[in-house]
C-alpha cells in the first residue's frame, strides 16, 4: 500500500468526497480541526494520481508562508520529490514571481524602488501641504488624518480599486443617497432637517470625495518618483492581466489546477486575480477552502459575499461541508459554535477525538496582575503534573498585552517564548541605539545628550548625571562634559567617564559625516558597548538580532535612497516617531522545545495545543473595541459582486477571532478576565464570555488565588529592584528642590508621573517644541500687555491694541513664517471673538502676571506661582483669573469629576488661594477664582467658570503638597512609576535603574 492509499483510508466520507473531486469547481467549508490541510495535500496527490497533469500546472495559494511550507512538507511525505514541483505560494509570493519572470510586462515595478513607510508618509505630507484647507486637513494639525489616509489608500489597493473606480463608486453612492426619500424629517421640530443616521452617511461620502484627489495624486507621485508600495505587487499583476489578454492566456496555459486555502481572508484584488487565471474554462478546476467563522483579517460581510459570489459564478459548483473535528472536545466545540448562534446556515462540529470532556473554565479576577499570576501558577501546576510546556498556549488580543505576562512568567519561573510581534523602537537596546544615533547626528545639542548620560553602557554614575544636568542649568551640556574643570565644579565624582563619552560622540560625528552609513552604525554598536551588552544576555541571539534589525532598516534606506547619508537615516527614524510608526520585529522563528507559547490570537491561526488560555477576555479588548473610523469605503467596493454586503454585527470579526482562539484547544480551554484596572477603573467580561452556554462552562474559584496573590503581591507587583538614592543623593535632591521651588504645575506633573516632575521641573532637561504651548504663551503675553495698558489708562483699550499686542508677541517665538501666519490667524479669530464677548465686563484695578516666589510652608518647601490676573475687589478681596487656550472644558472636567480629567485646573485655583493666604501676611484675600477660556467652543461661544475656594480645600491641598514634597525630598518616589505604560519619563528612569 502506498502512502496515498494509507492516508486516504483514514479520511471520513466528506473528506474523501473533497479529495475525489479532482475536476471542476469545488467549494469546501472547513471548520477548525476538520483536517483541511490533509484534504488539500491529498487532493493534490490525487490530481497527480488520476490525471495526466504535471505538478507544475498546479497552483496552491495559502495565506502565510508557513502555510505553504507546511503543505509542501506534507505533500512530500505522500508523493516524494514531485511535491517540490507543485507551486505553493502566498498571493504576494506568486505575484512577485510573475513580475520577476516577466519584467518587461511590469516596467513600473522593475524600474522602481519599493517605497519605505516613511517616504509614503512624506509623500502624503507633501500632498496635504499643497491641498486646500478641508475636513481632511484641519487647521492647527493639518496632518491629523495622515495615517488614516495612508491606511484607506492601502485598503483601496488591497481591494483592487483604482482611483478612477473609487471616484465612480463614490459618485454612484452619492447619487443613490440623494435619491433616497427618507433623508429628512417630515414633521416635528426637526422638520426639514436631515436625519441623524443619514448625516453620518453624508459625512462619510464627503470625506471620500475629499480623498479622491489625494488618492489620484498619491498614485501619480508614486509613478513619477519611480516608487511602488507593497500593495502594488498585486495591483500591478491584476492590471496587466486585465489589459493584456495574450499575457493572461499565457498564464492560463501554465496553471490548470487552482487550490485556495483560507479563502475567507482573501481580499478582492487577490480574488480578482484568481478569477482571471481560472476564467479560461466555464467550469475551472478551482478548489476553494474557507470558513466564514474564521474570517479574522477582513470585513466579515465581504468574506461571505465573495464566497457566495464564487459559488454562483460557475455552473454546478460542488459544495462540501467538513464537520468532523479531530482536535477539540465536544464541549469546546459546542461552546465555540454557540457564539455563532445569530448567524444563518452555521453548521455544528462533531468531536472525533475521544478526549475527556471538561467544561470551559472561566475566571474573573480583581486585577490584571492577579490574572497573570493565576495563569502562571496554573501552568506551573500543569507542568508539575506532567504536561508538556510546548502544548500550552496563552493568547492575548494584542501584541502589547504580552509584555506584562512575560514579566510575570519570568518572575515565577515559567519557561516560555513570546512569539508576538513588537516594535524594535520599543526594545530597550533598540531605544538606546537610536538615542545614540540621534545624539551623534545632533552633536552639540543638549536635548539629545540627556538620555545618553543615563545609559549604563557609558558608565556615568546616576548621581553624576544628575549633577551634570543640574550644573548646566540650561547651558550647553557638551561644554560641561568635555571640561574637567566644569565637571569638578559640578561635583562629579569621576570626570574621566563623561569626558570619554564626549570623545566618542565627537569621533562618531566625524565618521557619520564622512563614512558609509552602515559602517558607522556597526562602529557605534561595537564601540558603545551595546553589542557587548546584548551578547551577555541570556537570549543573546534575539538581542543581537533586534539591533541588527535597525542596521537592516538602514541598509533598506540606502537601497531606496541611493545617496542616503547618516543624517537621512536619523531623519527617517524621527519621522517614524513623529507619526507613531515603527518597523516590527519578531524574535527568531525557532521555537525551542519545552516552552509555553505566548502569542496573539491572530498568531494562533493554524496552530493547536492541548491547553489554551485566553487572557484579558474583557469588554473593549475582545469585542466592542473602540474604533476611530476616519473613513468608511462604499460597501460595494468590498465585494466581488459590486453589491453592498451588510454586516449585522460590528463585532463579527472579533467574534471570529475569539472563536479561533477557543478552537485551538484540544483538551482544555481556560478563559480569564479582570474586574478592575490598576488605576481604579471597573472592567467587564467580554460579551463573548457572557454568551457562552452556561451548561458548557464552569466558573472557577478565585477567592483562594486572590488571597494567595496578596501574599505574593510585593514580589509580583514591584518593579525590578531600583537603585534607591543614598544619603548624598537625598541631600542633593533636597537642595535642588528648595532652589527650584514648588509650583502648582510642578505638583500636577508629579501627580501625573513622579519622573515627569523629576526630569522636566527638577532637572529641567531640554524639551521638544510644543506649538500649542508656545501659542498659549503668545496669548498670555498679549493679554499681559493689554491689561497692563488697561491698568495704566484706567480704561479698557480698543481691540486693535490687543491685536497689535498679539501680533508683536509672535516675533520672539520659534515659529517660521508660515507657521506664525497660521497661528496668528487662529489667535486673531479667537481674541477678536473673546474681546467682543467680554468687553464691558473687565475691571481695570488689577495686577497682571503677579509672580510669587517666597512662600515657605516649611524650611524645605518653597512655593512659587504666577497668577495671570488678580482683580482687586476692595477690602483686600480679590478675584484670580487664569486664562486658558485650547478646547474649553466643562465645569466637571475642571473639577476632575469626569472620566479623563484629573482636576488640575481646579487644583490650580486652590493652589493660588494657598499662595495668597501665605503671601505678605494674607494681603490679598481670594474670594473667587476664574478659569477663562480665550478660544470658543464648537458652537462659537466663549466660556468661563468661577469658583469659591473654601478654607477646607486649601488645608487639604496644603497636606497634599507637604506629603508630595516630603516624598521628593526623601527620595521616596524612586520606586514609583505612573500608570502610563508608554511614559517616556518612567522609561528614562528605567535606563538608570
Amino acid at each position: 500500500m502506498d502512502n496515498f492509499e494509507r492516508e486516504y483510508k483514514k479520511l471520513n466520507p466528506e473528506q474523501k468526497k473533497a479529495v475525489d473531486e479532482v475536476e471542476g469547481p469545488v467549494m469546501v467549508i472547513a471548520g477548525p480541526g476538520t483536517g483541511k490541510t490533509k484534504v488539500l495535500t491529498l487532493r493534490i496527490a490525487n490530481i497527480l494520481k488520476k490525471t495526466q497533469a504535471e505538478p507544475r500546472v498546479i497552483l496552491a495559494l495559502t495565506f502565510t508562508e508557513n502555510g505553504a511550507v507546511t503543505m509542501r512538507r506534507r505533500l512530500a511525505e505522500i508523493i516524494g520529490g514531485a511535491a517540490y514541483e507543485v507551486n505553493f505560494s502566498t498571493y504576494h509570493g506568486f505575484c512577485n514571481g510573475i513580475i520577476q519572470r516577466y519584467p518587461d510586462k511590469f516596467p513600473a515595478i522593475i524600474g522602481s524602488t519599493n517605497i519605505t513607510e516613511v517616504e509614503q508618509i512624506e509623500l502624503l505630507e507633501k500632498i496635504l501641504n499643497g491641498a486646500p484647507q478641508s475636513e481632511l486637513k484641519p487647521f492647527g494639525d493639518p496632518l491629523h488624518h495622515i495615517k488614516s489616509i495612508k491606511g484607506v489608500i492601502r485598503d483601496l489597493k488591497r481591494e483592487g480599486v483604482s482611483p478612477e473606480e473609487f471616484e465612480k463608486a463614490v459618485k454612484e453612492e452619492e447619487k443613490e443617497f440623494r435619491a433616497r426619500e427618507d433623508l429628512y424629517h417630515e414633521k416635528g421640530k426637526y422638520k426639514g432637517m436631515m436625519k441623524g443616521e443619514h448625516q453620518k452617511t453624508e459625512s462619510r461620502i464627503k470625506r471620500n470625495k475629499l480623498l479622491i484627489p489625494i488618492y489620484k495624486e498619491h498614485e501619480k507621485a508614486l509613478r513619477e518618483g519611480k516608487r511602488y508600495d507593497y500593495e502594488d505587487m498585486i495591483v500591478s499583476v491584476l492590471d496587466v492581466l486585465r489589459e493584456d489578454k495574450e499575457f493572461l492566456l499565457l498564464l492560463q496555459e501554465q496553471y490548470q489546477y487552482f487550490l485556495v486555502d483560507e479563502h475567507q481572508d482573501t481580499n478582492n484584488a487577490q480574488n480578482k486575480i484568481l478569477e482571471l487565471l481560472a476564467g479560461y474554462f466555464d467550469r475551472p478546476n478551482l478548489f476553494v477552502v474557507g470558513d466564514e467563522k474564521q474570517a479574522i483579517y477582513r470585513f466579515q460581510g465581504a468574506s461571505i459575499e465573495n464566497f457566495l459570489y464564487f459559488r454562483n459564478l460557475y455552473k454546478d459548483v460542488k459544495l462540501i461541508n467538513l464537520n468532523s473535528n479531530y482536535r477539540s472536545t465536544q464541549t469546546i466545540l459546542d461552546a465555540a459554535i454557540g457564539l455563532m448562534a445569530g448567524r444563518d446556515n452555521i453548521s455544528g462540529l462533531k468531536a472525533e477525538t475521544g478526549n475527556k470532556e471538561k467544561p470551559v473554565m472561566i475566571y474573573g479576577f480583581s486585577l490584571p496582575a492577579v490574572e497573570y499570576y493565576f495563569i502562571a501558577r496554573d501552568i506551573k501546576q500543569k507542568i508539575k503534573e506532567g504536561a508538556d510546556p510546548g502544548e500550552i498556549a496563552v493568547f492575548c488580543r494584542t501584541n502589547r498585552e504580552t509584555s506584562p505576562i512575560s514579566r510575570t512568567f519570568e518572575k515565577l519561573g515559567v519557561p516560555f517564548i513570546n512569539e508576538s510581534e513588537y516594535s524594535v523602537l520599543d526594545d530597550v537596546d533598540g531605544k538606546a541605539f537610536i538615542s545614540i544615533l540621534r545624539a551623534v547626528n545632533n552633536f552639540g545639542e543638549s536635548e539629545y545628550l540627556i538620555s545618553l548620560l543615563h545609559l549604563d553602557i557609558f558608565g556615568i554614575k546616576p548621581l553624576d548625571a544628575y549633577k551634570i544636568i543640574a550644573y548646566a542649568g540650561g547651558k550647553n551640556l557638551y561644554e560641561i562634559i568635555k571640561s574637567e574643570e566644569k565637571l569638578k565644579s559640578a561635583g562629579v565624582e569621576d570626570e574621566e567617564v563623561p569626558m570619554e563619552l564626549y570623545k566618542k560622540l565627537e569621533n562618531w560625528n566625524i565618521k557619520a559625516n564622512n563614512e558609509n552609513l552602515i559602517n558607522v552604525c556597526e562602529l557605534i554598536l561595537s564601540e558603545s558597548g551595546l553589542l557587548r551588552r546584548a551578547l551577555k544576555k541570556p537570549n543573546a541571539v534575539d538581542a543581537v538580532g533586534r539591533l541588527g534589525r535597525i542596521c537592516d532598516e538602514a541598509e533598506s534606506l540606502i537601497i531606496s535612497r541611493k545617496n542616503c547619508v547618516f543624517g537621512d537615516f536619523v531623519s527617517y527614524l524621527d519621522t517614524l516617531d513623529k507619526h507613531e510608526l515603527t518597523f516590527k520585529c519578531r524574535d527568531s522563528e525557532f521555537v525551542p522545545e519545552g516552552r509555553v507559547r505566548l502569542m496573539t490570537a491572530h498568531g494562533a491561526k493554524g496552530l493547536e495545543f492541548d491547553y489554551v488560555y485566553i487572557t484579558g477576555a474583557n469588554d473593549k479588548r475582545w469585542g466592542n473595541r473602540w474604533r476611530a473610523e476616519s473613513f468608511k469605503l462604499p460597501p460595494r467596493l468590498l465585494t466581488l459582486s459590486n453589491k453592498p454586503a451588510e454586516q449585522k454585527d460590528e463585532d463579527d470579526d472579533e467574534r471570529n477571532l475569539f472563536f479561533v482562539a477557543l478552537t485551538r484547544a484540544r483538551k482544555e480551554a481556560v478563559i480569564v478576565y479582570y474586574l478592575g484596572t490598576q488605576d481604579g477603573r471597573e472592567a467587564m467580561e467580554s460579551k463573548f464570555v457572557a454568551e457562552l452556554k452556561k451548561e458548557l462552562v464552569k466558573r472557577g474559584d478565585t477567592e483562594t488565588i486572590e488571597k494567595e496573590f496578596i501574599g505574593k503581591s510585593g514580589e509580583l507587583l514591584a518593579p525590578a529592584p531600583d537603585k534607591k538614592p543614598d544619603l548624598e543623593d537625598k541631600k542633593f535632591l533636597a537642595g535642588l528642590f528648595a532652589e527650584r521651588g514648588f509650583s502648582v504645575t510642578h505638583l500636577n506633573n508629579y501627580l501625573k508621573c513622579p519622573w515627569r516632575y523629576f526630569y522636566v521641573n527638577l532637572l529641567r532637561i531640554p524639551q521638544k517644541r510644543d506649538d500649542a504651548l508656545i501659542f498659549g504663551s503668545v496669548i498670555h503675553r498679549a493679554l499681559q500687555i493689554f491689561f497692563n495698558k488697561a491698568a495704566a489708562l484706567k480704561k479698557v483699550p480698543p481691540l486693535t491694541l490687543l491685536l497689535k499686542a498679539l501680533e508683536g508677541s509672535f516675533i520672539n517665538m520659534p515659529f517660521n513664517e508660515k507657521e506664525a501666519k497660521g497661528w496668528l490667524k487662529r489667535g486673531q479669530e479667537a481674541i477678536s471673538g473673546w474681546y467682543k464677548a467680554n468687553s464691558g465686563k473687565w475691571r481695570t484695578d488689577i495686577l497682571s502676571e503677579l509672580y510669587i516666589s517666597e512662600v515657605w510652608l516649611s524650611p524645605e518647601i518653597r512655593l512659587t506661582g504666577k497668577l495671570d490676573k488678580v482683580e482687586l475687589l476692595g477690602g483686600g478681596w480679590v478675584n484670580v483669573v487664569d486664562y486658558k487656550t485650547g478646547r474649553p472644558k466643562s465645569r466637571g472636567e475642571i473639577e476632575g469629576r469626569t472620566y479623563k480629567s484629573d482636576g488640575g485646573y481646579k487644583r490650580q485655583l486652590v493652589f493660588y488661594k494657598l499662595l495668597l493666604d501665605k503671601y505678605q501676611n494674607g494681603k490679598y484675600k481670594m474670594k473667587t477664582g476664574e478659569i477663562d477660556f480665550v478660544e470658543p467652543n464648537d458652537s462659537g461661544k466663549y466660556k468661563k467658570e468661577a469658583f469659591e475656594i473654601t478654607g477646607g480645600e486649601t488645608e487639604e491641598l496644603e497636606r497634599l503638597v507637604k506629603e508630595k514634597a516630603g516624598e521628593i525630598i526623601n527620595g521616596e518616589f524612586w520606586d514609583k512609576t505612573c500608570s502610563d505604560p508608554k511614559c517616556e519619563w518612567c522609561e528614562l528612569h528605567r535606563k538608570i535603574s
